[in-house]
């Protein structure tokens, strides 16, 4: 079947194809693949309705397929194609991105991938994979649903689920998951084999590293993890009012309070930053014989087993049980120490 010269729109679904165009009607009725090509001109719309069955939606720059038992819908070079999964069974919802820069949007209802001339959309689908693979500057945002999410991000792949619905993209430079719609959610944020740098705010987590940035917004709950290689850095900003940052052996934290909004975690990493503000509280746990805490204006430096450095707190709290070193002198805020120390 092919398009006419104005803009028309195509309905299809197994065993069905319907094109409307210049006052005109089309049809094919009880064939088992029928393919639909645009080639005349206009900005064309397409429509792919799901089966019974287990479906499969394939969809890149150029063309969208709906594949399932005993039938194949194929629509060629159409600007927008929607896909609907409302019929039942297990349906899958694969996307590729082309040449040039592509963008991919999903929640728990819908994903998108768009780009420079053309709109792919799929409503409905339980499982949904996204794939950058062919160039250009990629970008991907995965929108949590008001139940409790899971967002997990690795330089390669990333995905966001919930009750119902699972959306994985792999491959794209930028990667954004997004809780705005309720529910607890959570992020898990990992490094790559190189040199990474994760930043926690109290609104806004960045995992980043060579070809990725990873991050998770608004989400409740962050963790960033240091487990595959590198040099990895943690740095934490706290927000406007009052913020909690602690320090441990192998994991650091910074919070707003028992029943605060975030909290967000860094695991395993080498090297620790933390920035506060008036009221803010700092504490270092487990301090051993082999560290030195070093204190001096508005800073506080642990050296030795890890680095860790405090910024612009109001209070910074220590805490040894194996006579670690401590030269704290001149400094612009309050100083506790407990357990045993030298100096």
């Amino acid at each position: 079947v092919y398009d006419t010269a104005g803009d028309d729109v195509v309905n299809v679904r197994p065993g069905f194809t319907q094109l409307f165009g210049n006052g005109r009607e089309f049809r094919a009725i009880g064939f088992d693949s029928v393919t639909t090509r645009a080639i005349s001109g206009g900005n064309d719309r397409a429509e792919i309705v799901d089966s019974e069955d287990n479906d499969v939606f394939l969809a890149n720059g150029t063309t969208a397929t709906m594949i399932g038992g005993g039938f194949r819908s194929e629509v060629d070079r159409f600007e927008s194609v929607r896909a609907i999964s409302r019929n039942g069974g297990n349906d899958t919802a694969i996307f590729t991105d082309t040449a040039g820069d592509d963008e991919f949007a999903a929640n728990s209802i819908s994903a998108r991938l768009s780009g420079a001339d053309y709109s792919n959309e799929a409503i409905g689908f339980s499982l949904v994979n996204a794939y950058s693979e062919n160039g250009g500057s990629d970008s991907a945002t995965l929108f949590d649903s008001a139940g409790d999410d899971i967002f997990v991000s690795t330089p390669e792949l990333s995905s966001l689920r919930g009750d119902g619905f699972l959306n994985r993209v792999t491959g794209f430079e930028l990667v954004s998951g997004v809780s705005n719609a309720g529910g607890n959610d959570t992020a898990y944020l990992h490094d790559s084999a190189g040199d990474d740098i994760y930043v926690g705010r109290p609104e806004f987590s960045e995992l980043r590293g060579d070809g990725f940035t990873n991050r998770a917004l608004n989400f409740g709950t962050v963790f960033a993890t240091s487990e595959t290689g590198g040099q990895d850095v943690a740095i934490f900003i706290g927000g406007t009012g009052f913020d909690r940052f602690v320090g441990q052996a192998d994991r650091s934290l910074m919070h707003n309070g028992p029943d605060g909004t975030y909290r967000n975690v860094a695991d395993d990493f080498e090297i620790v930053q933390a920035h506060g503000g008036d009221g803010d509280v700092a504490e270092v746990t487990g301090v051993t014989s082999a560290d030195t805490l070093t204190g001096r204006d508005n800073t506080a430096r642990l050296t030795g087993s890890r680095s860790t450095l405090i910024r612009n707190f109001d209070l910074v709290q220590a805490s040894s049980d194996s006579n670690a070193q401590a030269d704290v002198l001149d400094v612009d805020f309050v100083y506790e120490q407990f357990g045993d120390w030298i100096g």
